[in-house]
């Protein structure tokens, strides 16, 4: 009998809709929305975060752990990084973020690379939550 594989285990453990490419589609629409934003002059995170000046898709070679989407936003106090989880399924739940989320945060938070604690804001875009959630 051969031998499982930790690819194996991802294949059995990831659903299809993720594995074949459909999360892209959500988060290309997702970037679609913010490049509207951008193209407008709109501040989607209010006055205080400023207007949107940069969009990057799978930033992970940037040194992004949370690297769907990262926007630059031209903030009265100075330049700021948006960096988002783009999920096609409801990602936060009654009980809370998905541990994935967290972990990924959390990383990010402890390691810096481009993240800026106290300048720079980590998120989720995805479907309508249950309840209004907020990470600081």
């Amino acid at each position: 009998m051969a031998r499982r594989g930790k690819n194996d285990e991802a294949a059995r453990t990831t659903p299809v809709k993720v594995s074949g490419g459909a999360g892209f589609g959500y988060e290309d629409r997702a970037s679609a929305l913010f490049a509207a934003q951008l193209l407008s002059g709109y501040h989607p995170f209010g006055a205080n975060f400023g207007p949107i000046t940069r969009i990057q898709q799978q930033a992970n070679a940037l040194g992004w752990l949370i690297d769907d989407i990262v926007l630059g936003l031209a903030s009265p106090r100075g330049d700021i990084s948006c960096a988002l989880s783009a999920k096609s399924f409801k990602y936060v739940t009654r009980s809370g973020f998905s541990a994935d989320f967290v972990r990924l945060a959390w990383q990010q938070w402890l390691s810096g690379g481009p993240f800026v604690k106290g300048r720079d804001l980590l998120g989720i875009v995805t479907t309508k939550s249950v309840r209004r959630s907020r990470l600081c």
